[in-house]
């Protein structure tokens, strides 16, 4: 049985990227053909934002037996952290969830993890930590 449990942050702006944009495409082809001359501004917008969408997919916190990923979501810490960044459990001393995002505090630094968070995410984490002994404190204002 696999303990991972992984969470996509950013999956519903991604989504939201994707379906407007392909709104936009359609809306240009059926109502405003005549717009010839900025076909290939438009095509490059619409990649862009593909691409943007595709980058906001990629990112994951994964939860796995031993310890927290965060992949491809950038980590602020004393620490030079890789692209792909694991945390043991048995080194997580706190856990705070923040208006500007998640910071967990390890035996040797504060690591802080950008997210917008919302209901859903925190109780997602909170839910991930708690599997493994650590509580998520929620703290609304700025200390």
């Amino acid at each position: 049985m696999d303990d991972t449990v992984k969470i996509k942050p950013n999956q519903t702006l991604a989504y939201g990227i994707i379906t407007l944009t392909a709104s936009l495409f359609i809306i240009k082809q059926l109502f405003l053909s005549d717009l010839n001359g900025e076909w290939l501004l438009f095509m490059g917008y619409c990649l862009a934002m593909l691409v943007w969408a595709g980058a906001l997919l990629k990112q994951e916190i994964i939860f796995t037996p031993q310890a927290i990923a965060f992949a491809n979501i950038p980590l602020t810490g004393s620490a030079s952290l890789g692209k792909q960044s694991l945390i043991a459990y048995r080194d997580i001393i706190r856990c705070h969830a923040r208006l500007e995002g998640l910071e967990i505090v390890t035996d040797t630094e504060a690591i802080r993890v950008s997210l917008s968070l919302n209901d859903r995410l925190i109780s997602r984490l909170s839910a991930g930590f708690e599997a493994h002994g650590l509580q998520l404190t929620l703290e609304t204002s700025e200390q």
